[in-house]
């Protein structure tokens, strides 16, 4: 996808958000602003910066933002616990394992579940992740995965704004730690200190 202000500007324009009084945030026909409140989690400087950022391209087109910080546990809860879901917003971090079912996240019948804070509710998409788990020839799959991409994409339940270069040190004293592209804490549950090292 391209970044096209001048399309964002468009599309909101046709959808009858325009700004009606001049103070650089649209209203609807019944006066309603556009704004929204993003959300992120205290001490995580990144996603602070990821919202600070949102706020100044959104308010360029019009779209008034307002970064909300939140303590960890209550923000866990405000997003997955489906009775409340109280979010416009919110800048997480998402891990995956190398074999991918986002079932959990994006299938109709899961929508009352605890990572299903999207609220996605597709039925192309809940027949590719039926079908997706059961190709298992790669030459295959590819058309299939291809397809539901696009899908994400045109439904935008998370949008995803970037993959993190890190680095990861760790103590000689530690053993047994082993690391992947899923995370430092792959195999937590196996880390241990010599005795004579503690």
């Amino acid at each position: 996808m391209s970044y096209d202000q001048d399309a964002a500007r468009a599309l909101l324009d046709a959808a009858g958000w325009v700004d009606r009084d001049g103070d650089g945030v649209r209203e609807n026909a019944d006066g309603d602003r556009l704004s929204i409140s993003i959300k992120y989690n205290d001490g995580n400087d990144i996603r602070q910066g990821i919202a600070e950022i949102m706020q100044v391209q959104l308010a360029e087109i019009g779209v008034e933002v307002a970064p909300t910080v939140v303590e960890w546990g209550t923000l866990l809860d405000q997003i997955s616990d489906p009775t409340r879901r109280d979010f416009d917003g919110v800048v997480i971090g998402w891990v995956t394992d190398f074999k991918v079912d986002d079932s959990d996240l994006f299938h109709s019948r899961n929508f009352s579940g605890t990572y299903a804070f999207s609220g996605t509710l597709r039925p192309d998409i809940d027949t590719l992740l039926d079908q997706l788990p059961l190709v298992v020839d790669r030459t295959e799959a590819k058309p299939l995965w291809k397809q539901y991409q696009e899908l994400l994409v045109d439904e935008q339940p998370f949008t995803f704004f970037f993959f993190p270069d890190r680095i990861e040190g760790v103590s000689k004293r530690l053993r047994d730690v082993e690391m992947d592209s899923r995370g430092e804490w792959l195999n937590i549950k196996d880390w241990w200190i010599p005795a004579d090292q503690r």
